[in-house]
């Protein structure tokens, strides 16, 4: 949306100006009572006695007092006493003290203004004969003068990494968006029904309580007529915008809660915000900390000066230092006044954390005036010649006691009219830094102010003011947060690395239980010894997503228990990946890449009752898994082993389950020796010399497994008593024997691993027996004995089967795995974004120009990006409305713009279709939901429907990505769903989250999503989790020919991941939304940066293959995802109705305005080069010059 812009020329709005100042004045002097003659005796009989008091008086209250007869004070009272041990007890003590001093003043003395509840003192107008009876009482500290303050006057978010922390969980595994915090903004109030804000007040609300100090009441609204005061009035909700807005722009706490306090209002006209009431405002949020769970306060409020430590008011130091002593942090803005050796008041207050303001980029030259006389006519201006990211503004005040910086100009915020606003000012930057500070209190709640502020200025980026030439920190949230590991580091408390790169030669030792290690895709490199992590006798300890290479182990983890391990990169260690030993016992290690290792992957040693899943284990020199040495009980599921000497080793071990893995291209597959009662089921194993070898072994079971494709498919030497029965064996040679070993069990009615209705034997590729009586199991030349190689009986009941497609991938005709998927076959666009790699890509020239080819009326609208048939139909959902109902439709349409068929999919209230795929025998998959149900339906070339999946489900279904097999790939009800093209589930990949938009998939196999869980999944081809990475709120990802993933987040990051899930690069354009990207033939990514569904301006992004920004085109609005012609045209949509094609150089080649909003169907290209463009107003446009 486009907001208004408050700066006129290149001129700044100042909010502190010589005006306001002269007019204050005259405003208290009017407020006070004028003295009448007694006043003037009184006043006569006292002007001695305050010449001895004052040091406790500050002048100007002596001067109202001569001039007025009356003073607006505040009373600070002695807090010597205070005790901070509890809230409760400090507001008993501060009570005491208000009791003892007011006690002694009549009502003619003192008409009181407000009692603090947790701030020693009070305020109210005082007359003569109570300035006296104040002044003399030794419970007083000192008596201020009643003053004005004022306000002080998004590229920032990404600049300070906050986007960046958003990727991070907290040690509840929360994203760290500021979750569970409340922020105090104390300002002139807070629209809080602004959409962005939540659009509600009080409890369950993002604005969850506050005060109004100024009106006294509970509504912290700002609800005057502002008149020429806009700014003013504005100024409260876009700082409550900067620190926590969630809607429309995203501010740096998003998740956080807002208390809001107004301090300020018109008296006498004049737009003001008195010292009472801001000191009213920060009591109410100190007394208020444990009501609204308050973690940090934030004033963008100042009185004009230049404040240093010899100069600095004291009058809020009690409210800042009692804040302080509750480990409430207290941001303050430093002023605009251009001062560059003091800072505003209370800035200035050494307890205070005082921020002045840098640019977020460059803005062009900027002029600001800083101070007006009398008539509005600037008195003294600065100007910034030259701009920058992180130059420190002219305007901003600093100094020694400035203590941050963060960005102030030009920052676009909410505004209190339900709109957005652009503003500047160090009013800007405070609440940045206020919003940093509730990211690190979600992830770490008990930090101390020290620890924040210390935090604050070791990690941030240093800039220096050329004004006076000192060097401040410009806040940096993901520094704040992350550890940077130091070598030896031993950890002691829950701990969050900084991501990078670090060469750590001792690694790290976990130094206490119970922790959390979060290494945030940092890689740790050794020199060949030692460990990456160590875990010593320390139990509960989470490590998770650590790269860790090049070291003797890379995790250990030795005489501890119930410790998880997982989301790890180990490789190229001169031992093992993990160790697991001595003890070790009732630990997860779960998806984690073991890789290259010079001799085992993860070793188990005199370690039971542990779980290993979903981890991947490849091209190690010994053995994938090694268990060993009465290592009993432990659990293997969904693993992958691959390109190891042994896939799993079980060596002098019992009771173990190996259940649902995957084997291949291993020496030995299993390898099972001395070991008894264990299990093995369900895995596959392929492609390996031996699949499953035991070895001087008993009574171990091995069922349900697909042995196929490996030189020997069970090997046993030495050992009795075992039973195989219901595995499938198609190898060369298929089993091998010398012991007395079952090789079926007894009839049984049963589901065979073959479909048929009984258990028995297993299936035999070369078993040439017969089924006469048709009950499934072979009943002729028995028993089966492998051509002699099962030495004492064998197989009995061969399970017998007519040829078809079995399993995994298995076909009873030949036997074979295909454990590749291939690039789609040629098509002319079958899916979103023409194929299952996404990548946008066309073989074919598109549309040179804008000429209009025809338009075709399906509905009252369609988002659905279309699909092309090598015949030339086109496929598009479309949808009508009926009520409270939508009425979606599959529409083929001719090449010439006619209607072919219609297919009804559904009609039910927010009903919504997908985009359609198309499958290689001509198939149209599609899918449709709402809330509460989702369907699958292929659909016939005719219009008939061929099959329907349907159930209940809690969340939208995402469209159909096909691979070359004809594997349809869908995300449904919390799953990632692999579907045959007969309609049957192939494999379900539990997300527990919905898919966002549609997967991908790898020339390799692996299935690429991004989930709600803010992650990329990479899924094997078998359904088990290869990696995740952590991106935030994703795109559809793309996948380069070199197997690079390329991902857009919804933080404004692109991102691109090495396929073994490390990150390769991240890249910003405008910081906003970033979309799925498409890939050209050089390499060249194209994707928008801007907000989602019309949500404000953008830009359509190039970037080089090594992520640098290439060019950027600015658009109006978001688009949708582009697509490619041959030539390298890029074509792509915009929410309110603009089609875009834009030369490779970044130029624009044509545009065609739709005149329609909810227009981000993403463009389709036909073979004869027409662009086909769904739209908001229903309609199917071509585009075609030829």
């Amino acid at each position: 949306m486009a907001g208004r812009f408050l700066l006129k020329s290149n001129f700044g709005v100042l909010i502190l100006t010589s005006l306001a100042i002269l007019l204050a004045t005259a405003i208290i002097s009017s407020i006070l009572a004028q003295p009448n003659a007694d006043d003037i005796q009184v006043q006569e009989d006292v002007q001695i006695d305050m010449q001895i008091y004052s040091s406790k008086v500050e002048q100007e209250v002596l001067d109202q007092i001569r001039d007025n007869g009356s003073a607006m004070v505040i009373v600070e009272l002695d807090g010597g006493n205070l005790d901070f041990s509890s809230l409760e007890r400090l507001r008993e003590i501060v009570e005491e003290n208000q009791d003892a001093v007011l006690s002694t003043l009549s009502a003619e003395d003192f008409d009181i203004e407000v009692r603090y509840k947790v701030i020693s003192g009070f305020s109210g107008k005082v007359t003569y004969s109570g300035l006296k009876k104040l002044a003399e009482n030794i419970l007083v500290k000192k008596i201020y003068g009643g003053k004005f303050f004022y306000p002080l006057l998004e590229e920032s978010v990404p600049l300070i990494n906050a986007t960046r922390v958003w990727t991070l969980k907290d040690f509840q595994n929360r994203i760290i968006t500021g979750k569970g915090q409340t922020i105090c903004v104390i300002d002139s109030g807070v629209n809080y029904t602004h959409p962005d804000l939540g659009g509600c007040f009080g409890q369950g609300c993002k604005v969850i309580g506050g005060w109004d100090a100024h009106g006294n009441d509970p509504d912290p609204i700002n609800d005057v007529n502002c008149g020429d005061h806009e700014t003013d009035c504005g100024h409260g909700t876009h700082v409550a915008g900067i620190v926590a807005a969630n809607g429309g722009i995203k501010g740096v706490a998003p998740d956080a809660n807002i208390a809001a306090v107004k301090a300020c209002g018109f008296i006498f006209g004049l737009w003001t915000c008195p010292n009472w009431d801001m000191l009213e405002g920060v009591d109410w949020c100190i007394n208020n900390k444990d009501n609204y769970n308050i973690s940090v306060l934030t004033m963008s409020l100042g009185h004009p000066g230049e404040y240093n430590s010899t100069n600095c008011l004291t009058w809020m130091d009690q409210a800042i230092n009692n804040a302080y002593n509750l480990s409430l942090p207290f941001t303050i803005a430093a002023g605009n006044g251009g001062r560059k050796s003091g800072i505003a008041d209370p800035a200035c207050s050494p307890k205070a954390i005082s921020v002045g303001a840098t640019y977020d980029e460059a803005r062009g030259p900027s002029t600001y005036c800083l101070e007006r006389d009398v008539f509005g006519d600037c008195m003294r201006s600065c100007t910034d010649n030259t701009t920058r990211a992180d130059k420190v503004t002219c305007y901003s005040n600093s100094g020694t006691e400035l203590d941050l910086m963060a960005p102030g100009s030009l920052i676009h915020s909410i505004w209190f009219d339900g709109d957005y606003n652009w503003m500047h000012g160090t009013s800007q930057a405070t609440p940045h830094v206020a919003g940093t500070i509730a990211l690190m209190k979600q992830y770490k709640q008990n930090l101390t102010v020290d620890q924040i502020v210390f935090r604050l200025k070791s990690t941030g980026v240093p800039v220096v003011d050329e004004g006076n030439g000192l060097i401040f920190s410009r806040v940096d949230a993901l520094a704040a947060i992350c550890t940077v590991p130091t070598n030896g580091m031993a950890i002691t408390e829950n701990t969050i690395l900084c991501a990078g790169t670090y060469n750590l030669l001792d690694g790290i030792s976990i130094g206490v239980p119970n922790i959390i290690l979060d290494c945030n895709g940092a890689t740790i490199i050794g020199n060949g010894a030692n460990y990456g992590v160590y875990n010593n006798q320390h139990n509960n300890v989470h490590i998770k997503s650590c790269n860790i290479k090049n070291y003797g182990t890379g995790i250990a983890v030795y005489s501890s228990s119930e410790n998880f391990i997982d989301s790890n990169v180990l490789d190229n260690n001169t031992y093992y990946g993990a160790d697991v030993a001595f003890s070790a016992n009732y630990n997860t290690l779960r998806d984690n890449i073991i890789s290259n290792n010079d001799i085992h992957g993860i070793k188990l040693y005199q370690a039971s009752h542990n779980i290993l899943q979903n981890n991947l284990v490849e091209n190690n020199n010994g053995y994938g898994f090694d268990v060993a040495s009465s290592s009993n009980e432990n659990s293997f599921t969904n693993n992958t082993a691959n390109s190891n000497l042994v896939g799993i080793k079980i060596y002098d071990s019992t009771i173990n389950n190996a259940q649902n893995n995957t084997l291949f291209d291993n020496t030995f597959g299993i390898l099972n020796e001395n070991s008894n009662y264990n299990s093995f089921r369900g895995n596959i194993v392929t492609k390996n010399q031996y699949g499953i070898d035991l070895g001087a072994s008993a009574n171990n079971i091995i069922t349900r497994n697909r042995l196929v494709n490996n030189s020997y498919g069970m090997w046993m030497w030495s050992s009795n008593l075992n039973t195989v029965y219901n595995n499938i064996f198609n190898n060369t040679i298929n089993a091998h024997d010398d012991g007395a070993n079952s090789w079926n069990i007894s009839k049984t009615l049963g589901k065979n691993i073959i479909g048929g209705k009984y258990l028995g034997g297993n299936s035999w590729h070369d078993y040439a027996g017969k089924d006469s009586t048709r009950d499934g199991l072979g009943d002729t030349m028995l028993p089966y004995n492998s051509t002699g190689n099962i030495a004492n009986g064998g197989d009995f009941l061969p399970l017998v089967v007519k040829t078809g497609l079995l399993g995994f991938g298995v076909n009873v005709s030949n036997m074979s795995v295909n454990m590749t998927i291939i690039k789609f076959k040629d098509n002319t666009w079958p899916m979103f974004k023409h194929d299952a790699q996404h990548t946008g890509r066309s073989p074919y020239i598109g549309a040179q120009s804008s000429v209009l080819k025809w338009r075709y009326k399906m509905d009252t609208w369609t988002s659905s990006s279309p699909a092309i048939d090598p015949d030339g139909t086109i496929y598009t959902a479309s949808s009508n409305t009926s009520g409270d109902n939508d009425v979606v439709y599959l529409n083929a349409i001719n090449p010439n713009g006619t209607i072919k068929w219609g297919y009804f999919l559904g009609e039910s209230f927010a009903y919504q279709a997908t985009d359609p795929a198309i499958g290689n025998d001509g198939t149209i998959y599609i899918t449709a939901s709402n809330n509460f149900d989702t369907s699958v339906f292929a659909i016939n070339r005719n219009g008939t429907v061929k099959w329907n999946f349907s159930g209940y489900s809690n969340a939208r279904a995402s469209s159909a990505t096909i691979d070359y097999n004809d594997t349809i790939y869908v995300g449904y009800r919390g799953s990632l769903k692999a579907f045959r093209n007969d309609g049957n589930v192939k494999w379900s990949y539990l997300t527990n989250n919905y898919l966002v938009g549609s997967p991908a998939i790898g020339n390799d196999g692996t299935i690429y999503a991004s989930v709600q869980d803010q992650n990329l999944h990479a899924v094997n081809p078998n359904g088990t989790l290869r990696w995740k990475y952590p991106i935030g709120y994703g795109s559809s990802p793309a996948i380069g020919s070199d197997g690079v993933i390329y991902v857009g987040s919804e933080n404004g990051y692109l991102y691109s991941l090495n396929s073994n899930g490390s990150l390769k690069w991240s890249s910003l354009c405008d910081g906003e939304r970033m979309s799925s990207p498409s890939i050209s033939l050089d390499g060249t990514l194209y994707a928008l940066s801007g907000h989602a569904f019309g949500g404000g301006d953008g830009s359509f992004c190039s970037f080089y293959p090594n992520g640098t920004l290439k060019w950027r085109y600015p658009v109006s609005d978001s688009t949708s995802s582009p697509s490619i012609g041959r030539d390298g045209l890029v074509y792509f949509t915009s929410f309110y109705g603009g089609v875009y094609s834009l030369n490779p150089d970044g130029s624009l080649k044509w545009y065609y305005n739709t005149n329609e909003d909810y227009t981000y169907s993403s463009p389709a290209i036909g073979n004869d080069g027409t662009i086909y463009v769904g739209s908001g107003d229903g309609y199917l446009y071509a585009f075609n010059d030829h």
